[in-house]
């Protein structure tokens, strides 16, 4: 997939994993486990599907490799007879073997099964499996309990073999030796074999040695580095029989003790053939093995006679293999084996869980569960645990909390609560059933039902900038799919409205990938319908479009085969009439592509409608640059939608800039249904603007517009001087009818302080003048936050190399970190800082992704070669070991350099070096000596701690050198210009007046002018400090106005009297 595509992440929902082609839903995990090794440690704090974030901090886990030559010794076993077999199905065969790891490669994390032999054990199903190692060649031993056998005897060994993947390909042999040691293995049972057949391959080979003994069967993985897992199941050692010795035993039937004691009744014919087919005539016994130890030895049977007996006092509880071993002079005859499980049994997991969708009262419901092994079990005594589920960062289900227990062999739930409250999430629930014998392997996962209102019309998704507004549902499953190459998600490459956005349906082969909506009512509407724009540049495959109706299924609207790629945006509209009297509805949107061409096929959506379309109806977006400069003419963008159902042939745009019209223009071409038209309207910002922000207007007027409420948006532009000093203390007295002005002479120097709440969240190019530096190159990481099914949610540019970023914690794609209770990012002021993360390298021999060193720079703005005072706030994160629970401060290492040239980053010198810990906000300062023209700012954290640094509040001073004159104005007009400090407005007509002196230095540029008013009538004096108060939130809303003081504002961010201002 493309840097620009990024896979839909879903609050709270996991596709839960499915077979696919034949792999087991373990094998993909594997594969993708394979396919994604390169990850780095997981830092991040946890979402949780209600949208609330774990108040602990976050997690660090410190790894370390160990490399040991290790033997996983079980208690001494017995010497079993041939006819011994074990399936793996209980640990207590895999307790018979011993497993070497030869190469000492194993992971040192427990958890892990990398680069060693184990058991795969899932529902009762076993298997011996060697997972790979990434690096290393395997060399580990699985070796079987010691069998006696006689020498000159021929023996069969017989077990099944099989890998993964065909195109990870595994290696094995299989040896003999007279002891459990690597040493030992110098019998070839089977030469060394290349696997690449992903179902079980039975093997059976010869086994005679030259002298009696007790031997031991060894298999040895060989496999190269870098595959996937190697199984080994069924083995078994026999005996091979003589022509006429005898067959094995029929109708063998073995019946556990219903009251759950330890005994069974079993029951069986003898032979009445030959192991060659002709007729028995000799039968001298048939001893019976219970795991491979004699317990009986029954002679005096005729061939084909049937024989009960009770076997009592069972060693073992659980499952017990029966081997039947017929003999007669000629040696053993064909050996049969069976298993049967003996004591009362563990329960199987519930099956057919199911969550009822019901808007008053939600119940779960299972069926009761059996016996898993078919041994004694009572129904009325199984407790059934009800548990939440989370999914790993693999995509693996597992069992979370646990919820409330049921008893009494009950099979349903009431959770007390309807499926239409609260806010959109996905609910799936596991029930684990358990007796006094222990509780079920696995817990079954319900259907996954949605909670939540149901979103009202009209639905409009347009996903913005790349981003989605509504809660949206992927589904995957293929091969391309399994590693990454498929799927759906959302785009800034394409979009039909010119919104820096759309979804994408992506495939390679045999995958099948959409996307459903969350639940939409179309109550309250008349004759709704569903209208997008659509882009298809494949010309294989089906496309689907579908509604989902509770209780009643998938209905289809579209179902299409694609013969055309057209690589146009097309507009798609379909009557949704029909589902009006419905609770809600589930849109969906599916591309399936089965054929065997591994190319990519992708299609595009974009600009989502549900709900009544009006016949004319245009919507209106603006934006603009989020500063301009006094005299400046920027350009405010505007972008008009119909989003009615008929053409509007002709309308006109009105800007206003603070209430005042601007400027109006008169469209006359014609705009289809869903089509959108963008325009640039020119405002100049005024020379003598005395407001640090303005408000922009920009209203649609169209004939016919039944809906006014789309038909005006509003922007802010911050206005910006100069870096040049203004003049100070400017004041006005009323002298007769004259008003006299003075002022003082501007600071050689001005403090800036660039808090970086300007700038786009997310940034890292186009940061002001500020100029960054990528110094490491590396992969940027984020392990800063998780769902709550385990998956990391990424921020925007992550995976992309950067220096910094504009960090906004109340915007981390989507969410509010802090509103929910993680604080460890919120900026030193306001909501936005710039953050220097941690990254990661390929390491060109292992290809392992690597924890890189930081060397990240921020650079000044010129400056003016005063020597001066420098500032500004660091800080870093203190994690929690999720081993110990201590905490571990990630400490981050800064440099402040200075350079008397450019910004090279070869001509900077350092001045000192510091060190940021303990996750709180710490001031920095430094004195820049006198000729310097940029100062830098340098992370270069060490791989071991690199994490993020946050930066914010840099202080410097700009401007410098002395004015050559001032400008005088009064209500915008120049009166004079003088190279006084004062001047005299003679005669100054009656009326409130506005003054306004700007200071002008060479090239006759104005800094920023300073405002006073002056009524001339009684008044004798005003300073520039005497006025009253608007303020407004930053994002609009007045809360003060004309007021004479600033108490009673809480701590935050104001634009007063159209100038931002910190109150603290």
């Amino acid at each position: 997939m493309g840097k620009s595509l990024s896979l839909l992440l879903v609050q709270g929902a996991m596709l839960t994993a499915t077979s696919v082609f034949g792999q087991t839903a373990t094998e993909q995990s594997f594969i993708r486990e394979h396919s994604l090794q390169q990850r780095t440690q997981r830092f991040g704090a946890t979402l949780q599907s209600s949208e609330t974030i774990k108040k602990s901090a976050t997690t660090f886990v410190k790894r370390t490799h160990k490399s040991v030559n290790s033997i996983a010794r079980k208690t001494p076993q017995p010497v079993y007879e041939p006819g011994w077999s074990v399936d793996f199905n209980t640990a207590d065969q895999w307790d018979q073997f011993i497993t070497i790891d030869a190469n000492g490669d194993k992971n040192a994390d427990e958890s892990k099964k990398n680069g060693i032999w184990s058991l795969l054990l899932n529902d009762g199903n076993g298997m011996a499996m060697y997972y790979y190692n990434a690096k290393n060649t395997a060399d580990d031993w699985l070796i079987s309990p010691g069998i006696n056998l006689k020498g000159g005897k021929t023996y069969y060994v017989n077990f099944k073999l099989r890998c993964v993947q065909a195109t990870y390909p595994e290696r094995i042999e299989v040896k003999y030796g007279n002891a459990a040691t690597v040493e030992a293995m110098t019998g070839e049972i089977l030469a060394p074999t290349e696997l690449n057949n992903t179902t079980f391959q039975s093997y059976t080979q010869v086994l005679k040695p030259t002298t009696d003994g007790v031997y031991h069967i060894g298999f040895h993985a060989i496999s190269d580095a870098f595959r996937i897992a190697l199984y080994v199941d069924d083995v078994s050692v026999v005996a091979a029989p003589e022509a006429d010795s005898p067959s094995k035993v029929t109708n063998v039937t073995i019946i556990p003790d219903a009251s759950a004691a330890l005994k069974a009744t079993v029951s069986f014919n003898a032979p009445s053939t030959a192991y060659d087919g002709s007729a028995l005539t000799s039968l001298n016994g048939i001893r019976v093995l219970l795991n491979g130890t004699q317990v009986k030895d029954i002679k005096n049977l005729q061939p084909g006679e049937q024989h009960t007996f009770i076997v009592d006092n069972i060693s073992q509880e659980g499952l017990n293999a029966f081997t039947f071993l017929p003999y007669n002079e000629k040696g053993d005859g064909e050996s049969y084996v069976v298993s049967a499980y003996i004591g009362l049994d563990v329960p199987s997991a519930p099956t057919n869980v199911m969550l009822s969708d019901d808007p008053n009262n939600i119940i779960l419901s299972w069926d009761a569960a059996t016996p898993a092994h078919n041994g004694a079990f009572f129904p009325n005594k199984i407790t059934y645990r009800i548990h939440t589920v989370s999914y790993n960062n693999w995509g693996q289900p597992q069992l979370a909390d646990e919820m409330d227990v049921v008893t009494d062999g009950k099979t349903q739930y009431a959770l007390g609560f309807g499926a239409d409250e609260g806010n959109p999430r996905q609910l799936e629930l596991a029930v684990t059933a358990e007796n006094e014998k222990g509780r079920s392997e696995k817990g079954n996962i319900s259907n996954t039902l949605l909670l939540g209102k149901p979103d009202r019309t009209p639905y409009h998704e347009s996903f913005v900038n790349g981003k989605e507004e509504k809660v949206l549902l992927p589904f995957a499953e293929g091969q391309g799919v399994t590693f990454q190459m498929a799927g759906a998600g959302r785009t800034v490459d394409e979009s039909s409205d010119d919104d820096g956005g759309s979804l994408y349906l992506q495939t390679l082969m045999k995958d099948s990938v959409g996307v459903n909506t969350f639940k939409i009512s179309l109550a309250g509407t008349q004759h709704p319908v569903l209208a997008f724009k659509l882009k298809n540049s494949t010309s294989t495959g089906t496309f689907y479009v579908y509604a989902t109706v509770p209780g009643k299924g998938i209905v289809y609207l579209n179902k299409e085969q694609l013969v055309v790629g057209e690589n146009k945006w097309i507009t798609r509209k379909y009557d949704l009439s029909q589902f009006i009297g419905e609770r809600y509805i589930q849109l969906g949107f599916a591309l399936a592509d089965k054929s065997n061409d591994n190319s990519t096929k992708v299609m595009f959506i974009d600009n989502i409608h549900v709900g009544d379309l009006a016949d004319k109806d245009l919507a209106i977006a603006v934006s603009a640059n989020k500063e301009a400069m006094r005299s400046e003419t920027t350009n405010v963008r505007v972008k008009v939608s119909n989003v009615g159902d008929k053409q509007v042939d002709s309308y006109k745009l009105v800007l206003t800039v603070d209430g005042k019209k601007i400027s109006e223009q008169q469209v006359n071409e014609p705009l289809a249904s869903l089509e959108v038209n963008n325009f640039e309207l020119p405002y100049k910002v005024e020379s003598l603007e005395a407001k640090d922000m303005l408000e922009i207007v920009v209203t649609v007027v169209a004939d016919g517009d039944t809906n006014t409420k789309n038909n005006s948006a509003k922007t802010n532009i911050s206005v910006s001087s100069p870096d040049l000093s203004p003049v100070q203390n400017l004041s006005g007295t009323k002298v007769g009818n004259d008003v006299k002005l003075a002022w003082e002479k501007p600071s050689p120097l001005m403090a800036r302080t660039d808090d970086f709440e300007s700038y786009a969240a997310w940034s890292i190019s186009g940061i002001g003048n500020w100029t960054l530096v990528d110094g490491d190159e590396a992969t940027t990481a984020g392990d800063f936050l998780y769902d709550s099914n385990g998956a990391e949610i990424p921020y925007t540019h992550e995976g992309a190399p950067f220096a910094f970023i504009v960090f906004n914690p109340q915007d981390y794609s989507g969410r509010n970190l802090s509103a929910g209770g993680l604080h460890q990012f919120d900026a030193h002021s306001g909501i936005q800082s710039l953050a220097s993360v941690h990254g990661t390298q390929m390491n060109i021999y292992t290809f392992d992704q690597e924890p890189a060193a930081n060397n990240d720079w921020i650079i000044s703005p010129a400056l003016p070669g005063d020597a001066q005072n420098i500032s500004f706030y660091a800080n870093n994160v203190v994690a929690t070991n999720q081993m110990t629970g201590q905490k571990v401060d990630l400490k981050q290492t800064v440099q402040i350099l200075y350079s008397t040239l450019d910004t090279d980053t070869t001509h900077f010198q350092v001045l000192k070096a510091i060190e940021i810990a303990g996750g709180k906000w710490q001031k920095v300062e430094a004195e820049l000596p006198e000729g310097t023209k940029h100062f830098a700012i340098r992370n270069i954290t060490s791989p071991e701690t690199a994490y993020i640094l946050l930066i914010d509040d840099i202080t410097y001073h700009v401007g410098g050198g002395s004015a050559e004159k001032y400008n005088i104005y009064r209500d915008g007009t120049l009166l004079a210009s003088t190279t006084d400090c004062n001047y005299i407005d003679t005669n100054a007509p009656e009326g409130n007046h506005t003054y306004q002196v700007t200071a002008v230095y060479e090239g006759g540029i104005e800094s920023a002018p300073i405002t006073i008013s002056v009524v001339v009538t009684g008044i004798k004096h005003l300073s520039a400090t005497e006025v009253r108060y608007d303020v407004y939130t930053l994002d609009g809303i007045c809360v003060k106005y004309q007021s004479e003081s600033l108490e009673g504002l809480k701590a935050g961010v104001y634009i007063i009297n159209g100038k931002k201002t910190m109150i603290k």
